[in-house]
């Protein structure tokens, strides 16, 4: 295909401005009919069948070094390698129609073994965040496939794939708080087995140890907060298959608040300047929600409180791979309307403040 050409692609799906999601949507859509056609046309042409875009089992030969047994490595290669990474972004775009495009078009990408899988899976975890069910049911259907096939990548992708979840839920209106079941969804993705848990988990409680840490990271503090914020309201939806998992997660926020949130306990009440009390407000409001949670967690599956903190997930312990038993019959439901107050006003900051105070108070003493 001509450069000129090459690089009007690459130039219009750069474009962000007001009215380029038409022109983008066409050549996505272009694309896609055109690597389908091409897939097509390989297959009459060396006569298999084996290797189809409508299968819906994703069968990852690129992976294996195996893929141009199967598919024309021409010009679909060269197209697919230059403009992939930008057309999984428009996988969340706001247009539900165009995104859809984009999903489809990555989706048979990555069925015909054009790319490695890795590239994607943090995308299509993302993905399951949609607010669309048809681009949600999409994105669960290629987790599970690769899943069953290459679970082994999923490891590494966990991290990046909430982080472009709490994006997309963010950028829409009440995204963060109307969302309940993320995380529910992709562990019904990985429950099969105990180490595949495990592993989920633990990228969970990494990612909300590392977003806890609001004034070392490179992200604005309030998209950490909103990060806890998301993760922590769809955690509590999950049904947990044991024991186990339920003290994974309480180990870490306990971690968490004995930490940094007694470290911002401290801070906190020596501060006197109301320009510094608002620098800590929004961590005061991040801490809040794991205050919540763990209160929430611990009174559900009455979790011991001494065990939490000796917890350690090396040591085999047959009680705790028992299913847990809900002592009580809660709904966890943060709320909303902390994350969205004006903290300019000084007494909002110190009503939170003083929320922050009280309730690490209570932990710290029970």
């Amino acid at each position: 295909m001509n450069d000129k050409v090459l690089n009007i692609i690459a130039t219009e799906l750069q474009n962000d401005e007001d009215g380029a999601t038409k022109i983008k949507q066409i050549i996505v859509q272009n694309l896609f009919d055109f690597v389908r056609h091409e897939d097509k046309e390989s297959r009459r042409r060396i006569g298999v069948e084996t290797k189809s875009s409508s299968n819906e089992n994703l069968d990852v030969v690129a992976f294996n070094g195996g893929g141009k047994a199967y598919v024309n490595d021409g010009i679909c290669s060269s197209l697919i390698q230059r403009f992939i990474s930008k057309i999984l972004g428009l996988c969340f775009d706001p247009n539900h129609t165009f995104a859809l495009i984009s999903v489809q078009f990555c989706k048979l990408v990555f069925t015909l073994g054009y790319e490695n899988p890795k590239l994607c899976i943090s995308t299509f975890i993302g993905l399951e965040a949609s607010e669309s069910s048809i681009i949600r049911n999409k994105a669960h259907g290629v987790l599970r496939d690769l899943f069953n096939k290459h679970e082994s990548l999923f490891d590494s992708s966990y991290s990046e794939g909430f982080k472009y979840a709490v994006e997309y839920r963010s950028s829409i209106a009440d995204g963060l708080s109307t969302s309940r079941y993320y995380i529910s969804i992709l562990y019904s993705v990985v429950s099969k087995t105990v180490s595949a848990r495990r592993k989920f988990i633990t990228a969970i409680n990494k990612s909300l140890q590392n977003y806890s840490s609001l004034d070392k990271q490179d992200h604005s503090q309030e998209f950490g907060r909103n990060f806890i914020y998301f993760m922590l309201q769809n955690l509590a939806s999950v049904s947990f298959l044991t024991l186990e998992e339920t003290y994974m997660i309480a180990e870490t926020i306990n971690n968490i608040l004995s930490h940094q949130g007694l470290d911002l306990y401290d801070k906190v009440k020596a501060l006197e300047e109301n320009k510094s009390k608002k620098v800590v407000c929004i961590q005061s409001q991040a801490m809040i929600c794991f205050l919540e949670f763990n209160s929430f967690l611990i009174s559900k599956y009455g979790l011991n409180v001494e065990r939490i903190a000796n917890f350690k997930l090396e040591r085999i312990d047959t009680e705790l791979r028992s299913h847990p038993k809900v002592q009580r019959e809660l709904v966890f439901d943060l709320d909303a309307s902390d994350m969205k107050a004006d903290l300019e006003e000084m007494s909002t900051v110190e009503a939170i403040l003083g929320k922050f105070v009280s309730s690490m108070h209570f932990y710290n003493n029970n």
